[in-house]
């Protein structure tokens, strides 16, 4: 019966000789992961059209209400906030740097066209340009940066999930493996006694 304990990972799994657990729980884990995963090849890709849509509603939305409730000033200059500014950012840090910088520059050569026409605008703000291109540029570098940064950790957690499935297969078979050779012991081992009697058989025997 001792022999048998030892042998026996069933009876020695609560002392924590052979975690008969470990293979369920890094199942369960690798199905949680799973379910968890969240890479950049599943975040919705946009159409470039749509995309392109919707860089030019925002940028257009601000001058638009302008020249709808205040035509003497529809860009807002004389607020005491930029206003225009929110579609360079919002373009930056929705759609990248390409987007944003796009979307200010087309705001700036709007401002100075109707500076020229004397649409609205007596003096080019030449402070609000400039800052709305260092917006721009700064929101679009953050969003290209993160989602550089997505596919990197996209990646690794590809590899850990690829290792920790090499892993539990690699376990699944030491544990059949473990198995097989418990049976084979266990089926060919015989006890103390049985041992003693047949010696003193082989004695009597040869006596």
């Amino acid at each position: 019966r001792a022999a048998a304990s030892v042998l026996n990972p069933r009876a020695v799994s609560h002392r924590g000789f052979y975690p008969r657990c470990w293979p369920s729980f890094l199942c369960a884990k690798a199905t949680m992961l799973k379910h968890l995963q969240t890479t950049v090849e599943d975040l919705a890709s946009p159409h470039p059209l749509l995309v392109l849509f919707e860089v030019s509603v925002v940028t257009a939305l601000l001058p638009a209400l302008g020249f709808y409730r205040h035509p003497q000033d529809p860009f807002f200059l004389r607020a005491s906030f930029p206003w225009l500014v929110l579609a360079p950012l919002l373009c930056g840090l929705r759609y990248g740097f390409v987007h944003g910088v796009g979307s200010a520059v087309v705001l700036d050569l709007f401002i100075y066209g109707c500076y020229e026409l004397k649409l609205g605008v007596p003096a080019f703000p030449g402070s609000l340009a400039l800052g709305m291109l260092l917006i721009s540029m700064l929101a679009g570098e953050f969003c290209d940066m993160w989602h550089r940064r997505l596919h990197h950790l996209s990646e690794l957690h590809y590899h850990h999930q690829t290792l920790l499935r090499r892993f539990i297969r690699a376990y699944h078979l030491l544990s059949l493996s473990h198995d097989r050779l418990q049976r084979r012991v266990l089926g060919n081992t015989k006890s103390l006694r049985e041992t003693m009697t047949y010696l003193r058989e082989r004695a009597l025997r040869v006596a």
